[in-house]
């Protein structure tokens, strides 16, 4: 509390009142990866400009550091801006105009431009707005001069391409260590009221199976189904409260943070597959220039089926709004986000990072009770969630305000725990807690959280190898004989090397992918090139689908009485299979794909199609956290 002196002038006064408004300032030096940088752009015309700035990800050639900025204006009436800081979270900006009060404006929401009154920030925002946050500026510079001057100047390229005049004087930065708060983040999980299972702390086992009683049915061993019933109508009666764990937020040199979520279900009482142990999982990658939501990946089911994941990195994305919204599925309990969070799961809004319908999981109550796990995402496949049944953790309702929450039932609550230090590392399957806690520690997208961005399966672009059989006359068989063209024909063995792609990525709404391929002899001692393969693939789900082509194959097919060569045309079609292969090889970018059909030719009639061979996913939208220099940003 300031002392107010009587006899002060008034601005005297006014200035103090504004030094005691201001939060205590903590000072300490810049992590490497954690900071952010600030600055105000002034031009002559058209007001101030906030700036925020943060390293970007660099590609491998890059060497030198690439910024990425964000530039907001100062508003209607072009005032000017005294001074900037940051919140720890990076998500408020104290902004002080001159000779005004100073006003903190949430910056996790889209802004045209700056809010001008403290009224306005709060009414802008969903949050309850904090008075006081905590500021931490760095005590020294965290970049060396070189760095300094390179910062300026491509903030200067930035500003003239987004259309803003010079700005004088040069830029004054200020540098904030900025940490993510995951309390800010966490979802709410809208769940089917007849949902059995709730995500349960580790230790619920301890409840149900008490340590003693498990030691002497064995650890470690697999349930009986007999016992697992047992269990499941023992946890129904007593209903463990609902306990959301998230992991210490990954650190990210590229101007973003993974904030991990994981939820660990008891029992999956799906109709197919029901088994103990359910772990499931949504990350969210959280943007250094504010704190806004950038990507939200959330797990399907497994390494081959698509995971749901919502990003912000194309231009026609909208932002995203907090507090964020996730759909679980019925008794699996797969998750899908829930961005505009009406219930419902619809490709696009909820998802948007595939080129394919038929890469996309979205959410299936009625797995096991029909084929929808086989087919591509239907609105049919789900049920409606409604807000009163939601699963919310406790701090939401004191973050957010009332009409940000409204629908939602304060007694479905959740409590939100850190992932212990360790876990084991090898999954085991009894009723104990230390194998409940096996299911996160033993998970794929826990030792290596890029994982869950599963990019083998959205291939806008891919590099093809295949081992396949082509028609030739120099050897004989697998030709259809007819009545009227008994010549017979062997297959000879070929490699076809080329390039597919999705059309929808050069031709908006046109579905399937097209492949051009060079068929080539290996073993020739001539000439290797033997002709031209093309294809159209049509998905029919996630892993099969249908394809059609043409090939033309530079082989002696002629009639050899006559010593005619027919430089033969053969069209084909049939069905393929594809599979994501899991694992670092290609940095999760390596697909397997067999094919199988029929080829037709008007000399030969009809013969086998068959090929196997991979592909390389290059251009993935998810190859990787971190965010690039010039992606778009709706914010």
């Amino acid at each position: 509390m300031c002392e107010r002196t009587t006899g002060v002038v008034a601005g005297l006064l006014l200035s103090m009142m504004l030094a005691c408004s201001e939060p205590a300032e903590a000072q300490a030096a810049c992590k490497p990866d954690g900071f952010v940088a600030t600055t105000v752009w002034h031009t002559d015309n058209e007001g101030d400009v906030l700036v925020l700035g943060t390293e970007a990800r660099v590609l491998w050639f890059q060497r030198a550091s690439q910024w990425r900025f964000r530039a907001i204006r100062a508003g209607r009436n072009q005032k000017k801006i005294d001074r900037v800081r940051l919140s720890a979270d990076a998500t408020y900006a104290e902004v002080r105009y001159s000779q005004e009060a100073t006003i903190y404006v949430d910056l996790t929401q889209k802004l045209l431009q700056l809010p001008e009154t403290a009224i306005e920030a709060r009414a802008q925002s969903p949050r309850e707005l904090s008075q006081n946050p905590e500021v931490t500026e760095c005590a020294s510079r965290p970049i060396n001069d070189v760095d300094e001057k390179r910062l300026s100047s491509q903030l200067k390229a930035y500003m003239a391409a987004e259309d803003f005049l010079p700005s004088t004087p040069s830029p004054d930065w200020r540098f904030f260590n900025a940490k993510v708060d995951s309390k800010l983040y966490v979802p709410v999980l809208q769940i089917l009221q007849n949902e059995l299972i709730r995500p349960s702390a580790f230790e619920v086992w301890n409840e149900l199976v008490p340590p003693a009683v498990a030691a002497t049915r064995g650890a470690t061993s697999k349930v009986t189904e007999s016992l697992q019933r047992e269990l499941f109508r023992l946890y129904q009666i007593r209903r463990p409260p609902c306990v959301i764990y998230t992991d210490r937020p990954k650190e990210s040199s590229h101007g973003s943070w993974v904030v991990e979520y994981w939820f660990y279900y008891p029992f999956d009482v799906g109709g197919v597959g029901a088994h103990l142990h359910d772990s499931e999982h949504l990350f969210v990658e959280v943007d250094k220039l504010g704190g806004t939501v950038r990507r939200v990946a959330a797990a399907g089911h497994g390494m081959w089926a698509p995971n749901n994941i919502y990003h912000t990195y194309q231009p026609n994305a909208i932002p995203v709004s907090l507090p964020l919204f996730a759909i679980v599925e019925y008794g699996k309990h797969a998750t899908a986000p829930d961005i505009d969070g009406d219930g419902w799961f619809t490709p696009g809004m909820d998802s948007n990072n595939y080129y394919d319908s038929a890469k996309v999981w979205g959410v299936r109550d009625t797995i096991g009770v029909t084929d929808s796990n086989m087919k591509p995402f239907t609105s049919a496949m789900m049920v409606k969630r409604e807000r009163k049944n939601a699963l919310v953790e406790k701090h939401l309702p004191t973050i957010f305000k009332p009409k940000t929450m409204a629908g939602l039932n304060n007694d479905n609550r959740c409590t939100l725990a850190t992932l212990p230090e360790t876990l084991p590392s090898e999954k085991c399957d009894g009723a104990t807690a230390a194998c409940a806690r096996s299911q996160v520690g033993s998970h794929s997208d826990y030792k290596d959280p890029e994982k869950i961005l599963k990019p083998a399966l959205y291939p806008p672009l891919a590099l093809r190898a295949a081992y396949t059989k082509i028609p030739t006359a120099e050897k004989s068989t697998l030709v259809i004989p007819t009545a009227q063209n008994t010549r017979r024909l062997e297959r000879s063995d070929r490699v076809t090397t080329g390039v597919a792609f999705e059309l929808a990525g050069l031709i908006g709404g046109l579905p399937g992918r097209a492949a051009v391929e060079a068929v080539v002899d290996v073993k020739s001692e001539d000439e290797h090139f033997n002709g031209i393969a093309t294809r159209y693939e049509w998905l029919t789900s996630n892993l099969t689908g249908l394809y059609a082509g043409l090939s033309w194959i530079n082989d002696d097919l002629g009639d050899r009485v006559n010593d005619e060569v027919n430089r033969a045309f053969w069209a084909s079609g049939g069905f393929l299979f594809e599979l994501p292969i899991s694992g670092r090889l290609l940095d999760r970018r390596l697909t397997l794909q067999t094919a199988g059909g029929l080829m037709y030719n008007n000399y030969y009639n009809l013969a086998w199609d068959f090929r196997v061979g991979f592909a390389v996913t290059l251009f993935s939208p998810n190859r990787g956290f971190g965010i690039k220099r010039k992606v778009p940003n709706p914010y």
